[in-house]
């Protein structure tokens, strides 16, 4: 037996994890489209957000329609976000690096499942400032079972999910009534719990801490175009970021960061 035979198998899944997270990233364009304006995600089928014509199949291949359309709708012609096919090669790239990691394992289907739900909440926020409760109450659910299941540490993940959300009810509260200014959403609090629940304490610092650089570079960035005046951005993006910065090189940056700490 070869050695590329001995790999077709991993590269063929891969590939088809690939494919696979492509789809689901289409089908996340729907959910960061529908769910702010609490319309169905299921019903009516995929349309123009321009000219409201329903869309063939052929015109809601990932990646390739677009491709193919020259980003335009193919009856009215008016252009199409450049973030749909965005979308999808995020998630479907997600995919297969999981898989590349992972294998075709339990593991690897709930992290699946988890990057995909942070893409839309990444999207969401951007959009309307909000992370809805439908996203974040069943990803903490997900989260304490897969600790329970797959990383078999239920209790240091349950402590760090609410850890996560007291850290940010806190910064919350002492923004409200200590300096009179809006802090921390709830939002972000519910968020910090999912992000505890699946990635139990070290993780969750290590996402927190790079979550607070990105979200200090974006604010000093907002302050300085903005002629010096403050103003609030979500920071749900920075915590995306910084989770998926955890899950794929967690171990190294917390072993990088106690080392420096201990000299």
């Amino acid at each position: 037996m070869t050695m590329d035979q001995v790999h077709l198998p991993l590269a063929f899944v891969a590939i088809a994890a690939c494919v696979f997270g492509c789809l689901i990233g289409s089908f996340l364009n729907v959910v960061i489209y529908r769910l702010p304006n609490e319309e169905s995600i299921v019903w009516p089928g995929s349309h123009c957000p321009k000219c409201e014509t329903s869309l063939h199949w052929y015109e809601n291949i990932p990646l390739l329609s677009y491709a193919v359309l020259e980003g335009k709708c193919r009856t009215c012609k008016q252009p199409i976000s450049w973030r749909y096919p965005l979308v999808e090669a995020t998630t479907g790239l997600l995919w297969l690096a999981l898989m590349l990691r992972e294998g075709p394992t339990p593991r690897f289907f709930a992290e699946a499942i988890l990057a995909s739900v942070l893409v839309a909440i990444f999207w969401i926020d951007v959009d309307t400032m909000l992370i809805l409760d439908v996203m974040t109450w069943p990803g903490i659910a997900l989260g304490l079972v897969y600790a329970a299941l797959i990383a078999q540490a239920l209790p240091l993940h349950l402590a760090a999910a609410v850890g996560g959300y007291a850290f940010f009810l806190t910064i919350e509260l002492v923004s409200r009534w200590v300096f009179k200014v809006d802090g921390m959403g709830r939002g972000d609090a519910k968020l910090a719990a999912m992000m505890g629940a699946w990635l139990g304490p070290s993780g969750l610092a290590v996402a927190l801490m790079i979550a607070f650089a990105l979200g200090s570079v974006i604010g000093l960035v907002l302050k300085a175009r903005a002629g010096g005046e403050s103003k609030p951005f979500p920071f749900g993006p920075a915590l995306v970021l910084g989770t998926f910065a955890s899950m794929f090189a967690g171990s190294a940056i917390w072993t990088w960061y106690v080392g420096l700490l201990m000299g």
